[in-house]
């Protein structure tokens, strides 16, 4: 009889263990849902999906760059969404652009901002570079744009 209660005891202590790994399994799933199936079409819950807002998607630095210079631009942006948005990269389309960005998750509600440094060291004249923001949104993918023309040194 002992050992029939230690077993029943047992099976009630771990299976109230696992239902709460099990809530808190499914609340994790929950950030990291992705509704977009294999056949591209949205399906599912989108509503905790973090959704990036930025105030500007492109940057003209005008004509007013030295060769040599090295000029620098802050994009900011939003998490509209109801979950925290994390940004896994934001990569360059050349070496002489690089970013810079917190891997911290933005809040819901709360602001964020990304750091393009363009280096124009023996780049004279007009360039266009972009920058392409990877994050648990919908669509993951986010185009940025820094324009601008390089005054050659004399």
């Amino acid at each position: 009889m002992n050992k029939v209660f230690i077993f029943l005891s047992l099976i009630i202590i771990f299976g109230c263990a696992n239902k709460k790994q099990d809530a808190n399994l499914l609340d994790a799933a929950k950030l990291i849902a992705n509704p977009i199936g294999a056949d591209g079409k949205i399906s599912g819950d989108t509503s905790y999906i973090p959704k990036i807002h930025f105030t500007e998607t492109e940057f003209d630095f005008g004509d007013k760059i030295m060769e040599g210079e090295v000029v620098t631009h802050v994009f900011k942006f939003k998490n509209y969404g109801t979950a925290p948005l994390i940004i896994s990269k934001a990569e360059t389309s050349c070496g002489c652009t690089a970013s810079e960005f917190s891997t911290e998750p933005v809040a819901p509600g709360a602001e964020g901002k990304i750091k393009i440094t363009y280096d124009s060291n023996g780049r004279p004249g007009s360039f266009q570079k972009s920058i392409e923001v990877i994050a648990n949104t919908l669509p993951n993918e986010t185009k940025l744009l820094i324009i601008g023309d390089v005054k050659a040194m004399k």
